[in-house]
């Protein structure tokens, strides 16, 4: 999605890169973080997938709403309970998790996410 330069202009000036994303589409409404994109041109987009596209029921040509807040996420990302408790009751693995880089850290939350949602199927 290419975004308004007025809008990603208010987080970027700030440092924020990442947001919280809230897409509603026929009062049908998905919450998810984002990465906002700077590009050469002035440009700034971020990612909307085609699963994201699915959930909502949406097509290439149609209109949505989306609303962007500050990411207060430690990680950038939603921290699923089980990785959390696992990393609160280990101290070693903790330490090993936190010592990796940002998109490592999110990389290992999206891969816990995805488990999960494939176990719930």
């Amino acid at each position: 999605m290419i975004l308004p330069e007025a809008i990603a202009h208010l987080f970027l000036k700030n440092n924020h890169k990442r947001v919280k994303v809230v897409a509603t589409f026929n009062e049908q409404s998905i919450n998810y973080h984002g990465a906002l994109i700077p590009k050469k041109n002035g440009l700034c987009v971020m990612y909307f997938s085609s699963e994201k596209q699915k959930a909502l029921g949406i097509f290439m040509n149609d209109y949505f709403e989306i609303q962007l807040f500050e990411d207060q996420s430690k990680y950038g990302v939603d921290m699923p309970e089980e990785l959390d408790a696992v990393l609160m009751s280990d101290h070693e693995t903790y330490t090993i998790f936190e010592a990796l880089t940002p998109g490592r850290l999110r990389s290992i939350i999206y891969t816990v996410n995805a488990i999960n949602r494939h176990r719930l199927k």
